[in-house]
């Protein structure tokens, strides 16, 4: 299949996006033994998707898939594309595949992204929406009607740990980016900004489910507001955005996001 012209800028500019990341992962990773907090680095999980249905963004990499799987010594980075870590084998159900939703927990994040991609199944009318065996007809639409990225690259064990590693790099004068940051939530801000960029005028998903109140309030500069569903927010600028927390049980949140999402879609 011939790639379009949109196709084609998208992936360039992915491309500068990894190259603008680099001296962050090349810092991380060559003095990791000082900076212990790292866990590795990653850009995107899955495939690029020009004009997605949802892009799906999390707060930042934590150790799994991909980001060196139990790995505790010396971590690495990965860039560019592969497939999508929900869909694995084993990866949101226990000895598994990711529609046999019945199977048990494996990994809560990817089975409650799954949880709201089957909602969202049965909402647009993709296919066949039932936990069984055999892989739903609308599982080759889902990995090209979705995007997954997180705000930030830098795989730490949560989110409090990774403004820390922040922290800890701007007291050192370590950013190797040519700014002044006064704090951590400068560096943060900065890198929000680049990935706007990127995401505004290059992906241009038609919705984007933002996983956790801080991802959305990162990504909406704080400017979001509580939808009619408890733990379910949307943006108050950025009408295409919804959010959900992530705080204990958010099965039931993921599948509520799904009717928001579907609402916007149209």
């Amino acid at each position: 299949m011939t790639m379009t012209d949109e196709e084609r800028r998208l992936r360039l500019e992915f491309y500068k996006l990894e190259k603008y990341y680099r001296p962050l992962f090349d810092l991380y990773t060559e003095y990791q033994s000082e900076y212990p907090e790292y866990h590795g680095a990653t850009t995107i999980d899955g495939y690029l998707c020009y004009r997605p249905d949802v892009l799906i963004l999390g707060y930042n990499p934590a150790h799994g898939k991909y980001h060196d799987w139990n790995k505790y010594g010396a971590h690495l980075v990965y860039t560019g594309e592969r497939p999508l870590g929900i869909f694995e084998w084993g990866n949101a159900n226990k000895n598994g595949a990711w529609y046999e939703m019945s199977k048990q927990v494996e990994n809560s994040y990817p089975k409650n992204i799954l949880e709201f991609l089957f909602k969202l199944a049965e909402l647009r009318n993709w296919g066949n929406i039932e936990s069984t065996s055999k892989r739903p007809s609308w599982g080759n639409h889902a990995e090209n009607a979705i995007m997954k990225m997180n705000l930030y690259p830098i795989g730490t064990e949560d989110g409090e740990t990774l403004r820390n590693l922040f922290t800890k790099t701007i007291a050192r004068n370590a950013v190797p980016y040519d700014n002044i940051f006064e704090d951590e939530w400068a560096l943060r801000k900065h890198l929000v900004h680049k990935l706007h960029q990127f995401v505004d005028n290059y992906v241009k998903p038609k919705t984007i489910l933002c996983l956790g109140k801080s991802t959305i309030s990162d990504y909406t500069w704080g400017e979001y507001v509580p939808s009619n569903y408890d733990g379910v927010f949307v943006g108050k600028n950025y009408k295409n955005v919804v959010g959900v927390s992530r705080t204990g049980t958010w099965t039931n949140r993921a599948k509520n996001a799904a009717y928001l999402i579907n609402d916007i879609l149209g």
